[in-house]
């Protein structure tokens, strides 16, 4: 099958999946439960039959409601490895975004994140992630 850019909107809040692999965010103002769902069924597309999903998140004055801390565990229970940047991360969203990061761990989901102060640096560090990805993939067929 094709592959298909997709854009889509839920509240203020956009994803788009820009390559087969590479999905990206931005997330403006609160972010609730089920807009985390919303979103995650686009990017959740992208998943079947993949090692690794590289996610690019802008932050744009961006605070966790409360229960999305729980609906990312849940909506992130199966996901492959994801690689994420993040752009624009506040104090109290790194400690949000730990907490996610923290209880998929716990069930075993596997997730790279590395904060950036720009989107040139935080896009340049997935590709490099990615090209080494692709690289050790191929290696690894001998």
């Amino acid at each position: 099958m094709p592959f298909e850019q997709l854009h889509v909107r839920e509240g203020a809040h956009e994803i788009w999946i820009e390559e087969p692999d590479f999905v990206a965010y931005r997330f403006r103002g609160g972010v609730s439960a089920d807009e985390v769902r919303a979103l995650t069924v686009v990017e959740q597309s992208t998943w079947e039959g993949r090692e690794r999903i590289f996610v690019f998140i802008e932050l744009q004055d961006a605070v966790l409601l409360p229960g999305t801390v729980g609906a990312g565990r849940e909506v992130y229970r199966d996901a492959p490895t994801r690689v994420a940047a993040i752009v624009g991360m506040s104090f109290s969203m790194r400690i949000g975004l730990e907490m996610v990061m923290r209880s998929l761990q716990l069930i075993g989901v596997r997730h790279t994140l590395r904060s950036f102060s720009d989107k040139a640096s935080a896009r340049a560090w997935l590709r490099e992630q990615r090209e080494g990805a692709r690289a050790a993939k191929r290696d690894s067929r001998g």
